[in-house]
Formats: structure tokens, sequence, C-alpha cells
């Protein structure tokens, strides 16, 4: 009678213990790319330019670039990435203008749906990014003897610059489908919303304000394709 009581006293462990294991949740650690676009107005910027017929307005969509990884412990996720974007426009030779981002962010999620298969994890996060607005002018009837005689003529050349940079905050969703073939690996779709927390004014030189410079607050909506890697050192933690 005591060897059976010891028997299954030591089946129960043995099963519990194993429940627990199977149940222990585990740190994943993925690096992941993105391509996409967002949809951004600098409309006081742009009301401003649209008075000088000379220079085009800033183009609303930008096409979006994004590295980084992200840290998985149970349903909670951390992720962090350096942002880039480009308009994919401006001629220096021709009548156009420019937009382009560089910047970075950190995200926190939680995954509603994880399967082995299917995640679906709202996010926030914060980050900081810096953009460039650029205008050029139509050279094509600036002749070459007037560049060398005057300078007024060579500045007629020169592209015109302006900078801003954005504390912000992000909002969005992410999915991500994982192959059963390539474990390692998932597709994934991203929406987003991301927000400036104030209006800044738009600067010359880098880091110059003028009289009365038009000011912007940071407003674009973004959708991107994501793939994602999975680390192969998954550690478990007690």
């Amino acid at each position: 009678m005591r060897y059976k009581m010891l028997f299954v006293a030591f089946l129960f462990f043995t099963i519990k213990t194993d429940a627990q294991t199977k149940t222990q949740p585990s740190l994943k650690r993925y690096l992941f790319h993105s391509h996409g676009i967002s949809f951004q107005k600098f409309s006081n910027l742009n009301s401003r330019i649209k008075a000088y017929p000379q220079y085009e307005q800033l183009k609303n969509t930008t096409g979006t670039l994004h590295f980084g990884f992200f840290t998985e412990y149970d349903k909670f996720i951390v992720g962090y990435s350096a942002n880039f974007g480009s308009s994919l426009s401006g001629d220096k030779n021709k009548k156009s203008s420019s937009t382009r981002f560089l910047g970075g962010s950190i995200d926190v999620g939680y995954n509603l749906i994880k399967t082995s298969r299917v995640s679906l994890f709202p996010y926030v996060g914060l980050g900081y990014e810096q953009f460039t607005a650029s205008f050029n002018r139509d050279i094509s009837s600036v002749a070459f003897d007037s560049v060398l005689a005057t300078n007024n003529a060579r500045k007629n050349t020169e592209q015109l610059v302006f900078t801003n940079a954005f504390a912000l905050y992000r909002v969005g969703i992410s999915t991500f489908v994982t192959s059963r073939k390539r474990p390692q690996s998932s597709l994934g779709l991203q929406v987003g919303y991301t927000g400036s927390f104030g209006e800044k004014d738009w600067k010359i030189n880098n880091t110059q304000t003028l009289l009365n410079s038009p000011k912007d607050k940071l407003s674009k909506v973004s959708a991107s394709i994501l793939i994602r890697y999975e680390l192969k050192n998954r550690n478990k933690i007690n």
C-alpha cells in the first residue's frame, strides 16, 4: 500500500512538473524590416509655398522603410526600430519638391491572438523624427555665363531646404502569419497613426528659425508589410 501511494505521488508530481514546463513562458527575439507608405500633409508650409509659383508644393505620400528588433515574453512585446522615409520625388534640374525623414521609436504591445501560426497585437510607442523638405527651381532658362557673372543668378540655381523635427507618439496594430515550412520567419501587416505633441517651426540651415516661420504638426497614417526573423537562441525565463 505504501509503495502504491509513493508511486501515485511520484506520478502526480511528474505530471504537474511537465505541465508547468509546457506552460512556462519563454523569451523570444526577432529581427524585422518593413516596407510601406505613409500619408502626411504639411498644410502650413505648403500654403506658403503656394504663393511662389517657381516652387512646387510637397507631396502628401512618403515611402517608408523600417529596421529593428523586438522581444516577446509571453504576450508582452517591446520593439525598437530605425525609421526612414522618402517621397521618392525631386529633380534638381526641374521645378520639383521632395520630403525625407529619419528617426527612431520604441513600441510596447500585447498579443491578443497568439498561436503557432498567427499573432495579432496592438501597440503604443514613443519616438523622434527629423524631416527635410527640399524645393528645386526650373533652371533650364538660366544661362551658363550668367551664373559665372553674378551671385544672384547662381542663387537661382540653388536648392531651397527646410527642416523640422518632432517628438512623437505612435498607436497601431500588427499581425503576423508564420509558415509551417519556415517557422523561423513570418510575414506581417502593420497599420498605424503617428502624431506629434505639438506644432514646430520650419527651420533653414538645420537650426535657424526665421521670423514668422510656418508651423506644422506631425499627423500621419501609415501601412507597412513586415518580414520578421526569429533568432535561434530561445531562453526560457524561470
